[in-house]
């Protein structure tokens, strides 16, 4: 599936509780499926086995089936994709990251890595938080929404990362993070880097 095809079923995916009720109902046969990919072959990371002849039916964004799709419904808006043997996976997750050393933008990092497989991504904005403190997880979190890529942020929480070693300009405080998790701009937390400050017991690195 190419990116733009992803922003079809991913760009205005609804909430899954929201939709849990069609998503089902395409897997019983009850309501046509948004996409059906045919005859695949899927990696099956649980049992390490590559099973053929796999399909899988999606709806709202969500996969509905993995198996023998034959009973499911389409209608004129199904898409309906011939995998012709191809290897169906899932996509890959990078656990850790800083799309800033990339030197590109969110939007054009996503363009970069969907067709390779990457599908979501769990960067820490520690470099660009470091210049322009909670404001650049803030515009960090805007930024990846609408995107065909998962974003899960790992709030930085050593802002700067040894004080009084450097003076990039920002500091990030218990208050901060706590206010980047209650807003919803951040879902993780970020690399502790601050070795010193975590041995020695500063109330500020434990808080």
């Amino acid at each position: 599936m190419t990116v733009a095809n992803s922003e079809t079923y991913y760009h205005k995916r609804k909430a899954l509780f929201e939709v849990t009720r069609d998503i089902a109902a395409v897997a019983m046969g009850f309501l046509p499926a948004d996409l059906i990919i045919k005859n695949g072959k899927l990696i099956n990371v649980n049992t390490a086995q590559v099973q053929e002849g796999v399909d899988i039916a999606v709806k709202h964004g969500f996969i509905a089936l993995v198996g023998n799709a034959d009973h499911v419904l389409s209608d004129q808006n199904t898409e309906i994709v011939d995998a012709g043997g191809r290897y169906l996976a899932p996509g890959f997750i990078d656990s850790h990251m800083h799309v800033e050393s990339t030197m590109v933008d969110l939007r054009s990092f996503a363009a970069g890595i969907l067709p390779h497989g990457t599908t979501t991504i769990c960067p820490d904005n520690h470099e660009i938080t470091n210049v322009f403190g909670l404001k650049a997880v803030e515009l960090f979190h805007k930024a990846a929404e609408g995107l065909p890529l998962k974003v899960y942020l790992a709030m930085p929480v050593c802002v700067p990362s040894i004080p009084g070693f450097e003076d990039a300009g920002a500091t990030i405080t218990a208050e901060d993070v706590a206010k980047a998790y209650d807003e919803g701009w951040a879902q993780l937390q970020g690399e502790q880097m601050n070795f010193p400050g975590l041995i020695y017991g500063d109330p500020n690195t434990h808080a």
